[in-house]
């Protein structure tokens, strides 16, 4: 089977229909191409295969002018973002926090128009399999912190296993003990 190579065109071309990447300067998003360029490394980031979720999802790390420091993002959120001149930050810290809906359930189909602002429970409603229907309790989540202090290698096994044990996905487990969620000052 013949691999398919996309051929992108060169920043230069498309520079006067991109727009900056809210709360990163140093990026810049034609949205109806869902392209994002970095002038840090002058060349197109984003393209491959996907890195989230068990490779469901195209995500890589932005980093911020104003701090220095990298965040995590995905590519369905910059589209979102520039095409509504909003910072994720804004529709994420709305009394309801709000998430993208890939309408279509085609997670790396980018398209402007595939993506709607949904709460989680709407997104939910909107996947063929929800892996994670359960939520843990703050103490719960306290203990697989502490537990994974004590974790040297194999860390995604250990996620997976703790997952399972817990009736979440790894993906869950893995974001309370980065302190994704169930923020706590550590």
């Amino acid at each position: 089977m013949k691999e398919v190579v996309k051929v992108l065109p060169s920043f230069e071309d498309l520079k006067d229909e991109m727009v900056p990447v809210p709360g990163f300067e140093d990026y810049y998003c034609h949205v109806e191409k869902a392209l994002v360029y970095s002038t840090i490394s002058n060349k197109w980031i984003l393209q491959g295969k996907g890195t989230g979720d068990d490779n469901k999802y195209l995500g890589t790390r932005l980093k911020c002018k104003v701090t220095g420091k990298p965040r995590c993002v995905y590519l369905h959120e910059i589209i979102y973002s520039c095409r509504n001149g909003i910072k994720k930050s804004d529709w994420r810290s709305m009394p309801i926090p709000f998430e993208i809906d890939h309408q279509n359930k085609m997670t790396k189909d980018c398209n402007p128009r595939n993506l709607a602002l949904t709460t989680s429970k709407g997104n939910k409603a909107n996947k063929v399999n929800v892996i994670n229907k359960n939520r843990v309790s703050l103490d719960i989540a306290r203990q697989l912190r502490e537990e994974f202090k004590f974790v040297t290698k194999n860390k995604v096994e250990w996620y997976e296993k703790k997952g399972i044990e817990l009736g979440i996905g790894k993906r869950s487990v893995q974001n309370i003990c980065l302190n994704r969620t169930y923020k706590e000052k550590i």
